[in-house]
């Protein structure tokens, strides 16, 4: 899920496309799981981008 590369003392770490698949599912299951909660949390705001379908 993701990809690291070392280079002398420092690192660099970069997420994969299998990471960015991975973590869009998890949030679209905790979108699902938590919809009404976040509905109601945010009835009197706009909600987030995230949110947004």
């Amino acid at each position: 899920m993701i990809r690291v590369e070392s280079e002398g003392r420092s690192y660099r770490i970069f997420i994969t496309k299998e990471g960015v698949m991975h973590a869009r599912k998890y949030n679209e299951f905790y979108m699902m799981m938590y919809k009404d909660f976040l509905l109601d949390h945010y009835k009197y705001r706009d909600l987030p981008a995230w949110f947004k379908q």
